[in-house]
């Protein structure tokens, strides 16, 4: 999950997790090495359901891969969901095999001897299979998009919150684009692109993306509808949880994304009216230039939809300044470079609000913030000119309360309809987020 070290602001839709592809690069731990003497811990959700999980492979038989033209577009989802009881099934893994093994680079990164963190072992909160708890009129629906060049395990911490919550969160993986994705018996398929800033600014190359990601989000909306019809639609039919065919309430669909997620969030709102409220967790919004995409930024989304923007407010731009990543340019904001959400703020005539992470940075949105501080405190690690510009300086357990609570308080009031009378001014409880006006 590295990037260069090199502070610099995120280039047009953020190289967000590209710090797992890099990793990728980097000399991984062989099999049989010295045991490891500490193991990660993801915070423990905050909502009152226990919580399942299950991965599932889905193929698109109507729909060549862009990446891969000579296959249909196949992807991996996670879908995480309130559990009616869990005796019996293991906790789940916090990452792939694939992902722990990429995780072992950060040891170089981190300047630690190979061996002495145990990313295999992390775990999740969420129990392998467990029946899912129903409910009259069906679960809300969440969907989650990584950013670019990233990975849907990336945010283990954000959808295993919103499940015991009450929601059903669907995790996507974009085949050929995300870092890794690791399919039904093994199977590994990396990005088909070398990550680089450059390449985020070529129109052809964003253009393609996005219509990828857009469609990858209307046809796993697809799949949701057969799967609560009752189908199985595993493409290996595997089994699913017991209770999850027919446990979804479709007319409550929302979804999230980071980065190149957020941007995926707003166009698939844009081309789909299934998904009723979204939220962009430090993604620009658009291009800088003349694209396909960039609808919602140029045209809103319309009066009956809900849009949250969530910036971080100490990212680095390319003069080295840090920059408040909000909807307010020009003098108010002279070192913000972002203009696509000024844009969709005047677009966007629906319900719409900026919060800001006051010191948090790109990936503060993303586990990484958890792992890097976990590691660097657990060995005291004197590495803040290497984390500070990727994680900010909030504190961790802070940091991913504070999102938690406002990402589960958004998609409460939006779909449920439930108000906790905090999404309208400044928080004292959470004096880490901005109120943006």
């Amino acid at each position: 999950m590295i990037e260069q070290t090199r502070p610099r602001r995120r280039a047009v839709l953020g190289l967000a997790p590209a710090v797992l592809l890099a990793v990728n690069a980097l000399p991984a731990i062989a099999a049989g090495s010295s045991p490891t003497s500490f193991t990660p811990v993801m915070p423990a959700p905050t909502g009152a359901y226990p919580i399942g999980r299950v991965m599932i492979h889905l193929v698109d038989r109507k729909r060549r891969d862009p990446w891969n033209p000579g296959r249909k577009r196949e992807l991996m989802v996670t879908v995480t969901y309130p559990a009616r009881a869990t005796g019996g099934c293991p906790r789940g893994s916090w990452m792939t095999p694939t992902q722990s093994k990429a995780l072992e680079g950060l040891n170089d990164y981190l300047g630690i001897a190979k061996g002495t963190v145990n990313w295999r072992g992390m775990l999740g909160h969420a129990r392998v299979g467990a029946p899912v708890h129903r409910r009259r009129g069906g679960l809300p629906v969440v969907l989650v998009s990584h950013g670019v060049w990233g990975s849907r395990e990336a945010h283990g911490a954000h959808t295993e919150d919103l499940a015991s919550h009450g929601y059903v969160v669907v995790s996507i993986d974009h085949t050929f684009e995300a870092a890794a994705v690791e399919f039904p018996g093994g199977r590994v398929e990396v990005s088909a692109q070398r990550p680089s800033p450059e390449l985020l600014k070529n129109i052809e190359f964003i253009n393609k993306m996005m219509n990828a990601r857009v469609a990858d989000v209307r046809f796993v909306l697809d799949e949701l509808e057969r799967l609560d019809d009752g189908h199985n639609v595993d493409a290996s039919r595997r089994p699913l949880p017991p209770g999850l065919p027919g446990s979804l309430d479709l007319r409550r669909t929302g979804m999230f994304g980071h980065s190149g997620g957020g941007f995926t969030t707003a166009e698939a709102m844009f081309h789909d009216r299934r998904i009723r409220a979204g939220i962009n967790l430090d993604g620009q919004m658009k291009p800088p230039f003349d694209g396909s995409y960039g609808q919602a930024a140029q045209r809103g989304l319309g009066r009956d939809r809900a849009f949250l923007l969530f910036g971080g407010g100490r990212l680095i731009n390319p003069q080295g300044q840090i920059v408040n990543h909000n909807h307010v340019i020009g003098a108010a904001n002279p070192t913000n470079d972002d203009t696509s959400w000024a844009s969709f703020w005047k677009a966007h005539r629906g319900w719409k609000r900026d919060f800001t992470l006051r010191d948090g940075a790109h990936e503060s949105f993303t586990d990484l913030q958890l792992l890097f501080r976990q590691v660097a405190e657990h060995w005291n690690l004197s590495v803040a000119a290497k984390l500070d510009p990727r994680i900010g300086v909030v504190a961790g357990g802070r940091s991913i309360l504070a999102q938690r609570t406002y990402i589960a308080a958004f998609f409460d009031l939006h779909l449920l309809g439930r108000d906790r009378h905090m999404l309208n001014g400044p928080s004292r409880h959470f004096p880490e987020i901005a109120f943006v006006p």
